[in-house]
């Protein structure tokens, strides 16, 4: 098997300087006499920094609340320190903003409060890290002392969270920097692993110290010396372990303090795509009467391909070079089948589809990319077209991957007559779609029903029909409306909202939009709020996000996927269930990017699960970084086949507990899929007693990421799946 890059940890590690803060107290609200030393928090509740408070008892909980905690400074920390000039405090990170004060003093503040000038502004993604002189009048060295943290949430996950805060001295080491992604694997030598480290000094003095790796209990170490302000760079070779952890280890010779990196070595499981033509769509495709439209007959295989259609609908034509189905749709409702084939010089595949011409669209689950997990508001024109680019020279386009959306960060003001401009990072919007469109892919944008949408820029209240025909004449085909400042407009908590009033704002959108002349999916965005599941349907949209914005860790992977479980009643055909985009490959939601901190084995899980979900496949990385194994990830057809399958059920939870789960989902061909999902820290083997199951009348299982046949079913007694993985078995009869 081959592995391919991926970080699953980056930290400095002092084992014998570093103050761990763990006993932390909590209390809701706002008084500023909490900041002081001598303040009496026995009565507050204990809390744990290193989560969202809303995962300990306090869901739904925006506004104010205070952290505290009591700790020994010891000065010897300065003697263990080879610079001895400065503490430093990291508080984790904060969601939204925060004061942090030591010893009633306050040493810094990120965000802006509400009620401040400018404010609210919140850096939700930012980690706390506050630096002192070691003379500072707060430090009680060799004292207690205490640390006080005031924080503010404006909605979703709120409080401390990401890390365990800490105390210790600013020293060399934190002029170091291990470049893990300086290259993915090199596996071109067989049996073997070629891993490129680069290590940087950004310091004014040479750096001196030992660079090891370590794998399955073996190490390589070197000396290394690096002068000021330069890099190191060198390539270690080992054993190719499959799913192996991999550790590399920089001490620095003076003082011992270490700067650590693990990966874990990914393993491809999607065979590799044969040459041959091998059409890929979904087997349907809706449409709405007399509109614009468009629809890529896609294949893998070997180019140049010919493409060609049977019995097109009057209106319709095919390009053959790319499968471009465009023109107008026919006006007359109904079901359209067709003959497709895509022809190499190799060989020739056909497949036969459906078009239905009505009053639905998204008859399957979108597919496509979307900017946010990757650029947030830092995304540009320029950035969409190298992602659209990527999308198709990478191959994904090929697998049905067609939409392209940007998400927050292209509005710009409204004109004299009120219509919506874009910035001018997005110059020609119309321009973009076409672009997009001439390369048989669909053009995605998002607003909020609000003034304002969650980055601060314009909104679309009171501008919805207007709205949607300025994104109609672009040639919009997809749109993320997104709650966010229409709390504001409604000026009542959130449990005081009627249905009527929620369900309003996303239905005057979908009648602008049914004014035009255009097909454009409308994604409802409010995170889950007030079971929206229950009620989505009638705003016109053709998904909802059933949970908040997802992040790239475990915790936020299995809280929000396992927690579909009991959606699955309100998925159906045009109207998806969403628990949010991709989190693998790059991701970063601004302008540094980093490669997903999940582990390969969750990242399949992740995959896995909202593939049975029929949940709305939307990739939030930076294609044009794409490496072989998230590719393998994205571009397994048998696995995206069952999220597109046409009878549009939502898998179920058949079984539960403590370690591991079993989901159930129903095939229109009458075949059944089983994701066996380990949930714990651990390795574990699941028996499966498929009679109990109620599946012993199957006969035969597949696994569809390696796509082979696995045999008998009665034979498969249980399987071992390692911590946080998963294992997929296809069953018929």
């Amino acid at each position: 098997m081959k592995h391919f890059l991926l970080i699953l940890l980056f930290l400095p590690f002092f084992a014998f300087s570093q103050i761990q803060l763990e006993q932390w107290k909590f209390k809701q609200g706002d008084d500023m006499t909490w900041a002081k030393p001598d303040f009496d928090d026995s009565k507050w509740a204990n809390i744990k920094a290193t989560t969202f408070y809303e995962n300990q008892g306090y869901d739904g909980y925006n506004g104010y609340s205070w952290y505290r905690v009591k700790f020994k400074m010891p000065k010897s920390l300065i003697e263990q320190s080879l610079l001895k000039d400065s503490l430093r405090i990291i508080v984790a990170r904060v969601d939204d903003i925060d004061a942090t004060y030591l010893n009633g003093v306050k040493i810094g503040e990120t965000g802006i409060f509400p009620g401040d000038p400018g404010g609210p502004a919140g850096h939700y993604d930012k980690l706390r890290r506050y630096v002192l002189p070691v003379n500072h009048a707060a430090i009680r060295w060799d004292e207690e002392n205490t640390l006080a943290v005031r924080v503010f949430d404006g909605g979703g996950g709120g409080g401390l969270w990401g890390l365990t805060p800490n105390v210790d001295l600013v020293d060399v080491i934190d002029f170091v920097t291990m470049n893990t992604d300086a290259s993915a694997f090199d596996f071109s030598e067989k049996g073997k692993i070629k891993k490129l480290l680069k290590i940087e000094n950004n310091h004014k003095e040479t750096l001196l110290g030992y660079l090891s790796l370590e794998i399955a209990g073996k190490t390589e170490k070197i000396d290394v010396s690096i002068a000021p302000l330069s890099t190191f760079s060198h390539t270690f070779t080992f054993s190719n372990i499959e799913n192996s952890k991999v550790t590399y280890t920089f001490s620095e010779k003076n003082k011992g303090k270490k700067l650590m990196a693990s990966q874990m070595t990914p393993y491809i499981l999607t065979p590799a795509e044969k040459p041959t033509p091998k059409i890929t769509n979904a087997a349907v495709f809706g449409a709405r009467p007399s509109n614009p439209f468009l629809w890529t007959v896609t294949a893998t295989g070997e180019r140049p391909m010919v493409f060609t259609a049977q019995n097109l609908p009057e209106g319709l034509s095919i390009d053959t070079k790319t499968g471009v189905i465009s023109g107008t749709t026919p006006s007359k409702i109904g079901h359209y089948n067709i003959i497709v084939s895509a022809e190499n010089n190799l060989s020739k595949d056909i497949k036969s589809l459906k078009i239905v011409v009505g009053d639905k669209l998204a008859l399957t689950p979108p597919m496509g990319w979307n900017s946010w997990n990757c650029w947030g508001t830092s995304v540009s024109s320029e950035k969409v077209k190298i992602s659209a680019n990527a999308l198709i020279d990478k191959g994904l386009a090929n697998h049905g991957w067609s939409y392209i959306n940007i998400d927050d960060g292209w509005e710009d003001k409204r004109d004299a007559n009120g219509e919506l401009l874009s910035n001018e990072k997005f110059p020609d919007m119309k321009g973009l779609g076409d672009y997009l469109h001439s390369k048989g892919l669909k053009f995605g944008i998002y607003s909020s029903p609000g003034e304002k949408t969650c980055g601060g820029m314009a909104g679309s209240l009171n501008h919805e029909a207007q709205d949607a025909q300025t994104w109609a004449n672009w040639g919009i085909d997809y749109i993320k409306y997104d709650w966010c400042s229409y709390n504001d407009y409604l000026k009542k908590p959130q449990n005081e909202w009627s249905i009527e009033e929620q369900i309003l704002p996303f239905k005057k959108l979908n009648d602008g939009i049914e004014k035009t002349n255009r097909d454009m999916l409308m994604s409802v965005c409010n995170w889950g709020m007030n079971d929206v599941w229950k009620w989505a349907d009638k705003t016109g949209g053709q998904l909802w996000r059933t949970s908040g914005d997802i992040e790239d860790s475990w915790a936020s992977l299995s809280s929000i996927g396992f927690a579909q479980a009991n959606l699955a009643q309100y998925n159906k055909i045009a109207g998806w269930n969403d628990p949010d985009m991709l989190i693998v490959g790059w991701v970063g939601w601004g302008d540094k990017l980093h490669q997903t901190k999940l582990t390969p084995v969750e990242q399949y899980t992740h995959i896995s699960l909202w593939s049975i979900l029929s949940a709305p496949l939307l990739i939030g990385c930076d294609i044009s970084r794409l490496d072989a194994f998230t590719y393998n990830l994205l571009a397994n057809d048998e696995i995206i086949a069952i999220n597109q399958d046409i009878l549009g059920k939502a898998a179920t939870c058949i079984e539960k507990t403590a370690k591991h789960q079993i989901w159930l989902k129903e095939m229109a061909d009458g075949s059944k899929i089983v994701g066996v999902f380990n949930l714990s820290d651990d390795k574990e083997t699941i028996a499966l007693n498929w009679k109990s199951l109620n599946l012993h009348k199957y006969s035969t299982a597949r696994d569809p990421w390696r796509q082979v046949d696995v045999g008998k079913l009665k034979k498969i007694k249980a399987t071992t799946i390692d911590s946080h993985g998963t294992m997929m078995y296809v069953l018929k009869k």
